[in-house]
């Protein structure tokens, strides 16, 4: 599998149905995860989803990977396998780059990865977090406007989430989380 308390089989069923992966795909994909050092699946899903944007099906099956993704980090299952961890966050990152829907729709599992003890995962989470504020929240509301909306809320929540991560433990998730914040300045999302 990809690493300790990996289970993608449900979420590599689902891309052979839909067409996704070949069975051939899936095959040597399994044993190349299988192989020290060799490509890891999560890597090869993001780039397939990259290159085939048919969203009617993208919700289950990014609902599924991500569920394995949360959950792997959340367990420090992505402890010790590095390999593994930025293939997490390159999965993340694609997906926040290019499928901001899909974060949007799946952001209880983006803020799960924020409690991961590994730093890759928290990066990957911060920087999702600042793609969906900038891609959804565009501009920051006019000073002393009154934010009571369910979308306002969520948005100051993940803003807060973000600012907690100033104070992270690793220097490397510190510093992505301030340059984050340079970006999201930019982008008027706060």
């Amino acid at each position: 599998a990809l690493g300790v308390g990996w289970d993608l089989t449900p979420s590599v069923q689902l891309a052979v149905e839909v067409g996704l992966l070949t069975r051939e795909d899936a095959s040597r994909c399994w044993q190349q995860a299988q192989a020290p050092g060799g490509p890891r699946l999560v890597q090869l899903l993001a780039a397939r989803l990259s290159a085939n944007p048919n969203e009617k099906w993208y919700d289950a099956f990014v609902g599924a990977v991500m569920e394995t993704v949360a959950t792997a980090a959340v367990s420090e299952a992505l402890l010790g396998d590095s390999a593994a961890a930025k293939s997490v966050s390159a999965f993340v990152d694609e997906l926040a780059h290019h499928h901001v829907s899909l974060i949007t729709r799946h952001s209880a599992m983006v803020l799960a990865l924020l409690q991961s003890a590994n730093y890759e995962a928290r990066k990957s989470a911060v920087t999702a977090l600042a793609e969906l504020l900038v891609q959804k929240f565009g501009a920051a509301p006019a000073l002393g406007a009154v934010r009571e909306s369910a979308a306002e809320k969520l948005r100051d929540r993940y803003v807060e989430d973000l600012w907690i991560r100033i104070r992270d433990v690793n220097p490397f998730v510190r510093c992505h989380t301030l340059k984050t914040w340079a970006q999201l300045v930019e982008g008027k999302a706060v």
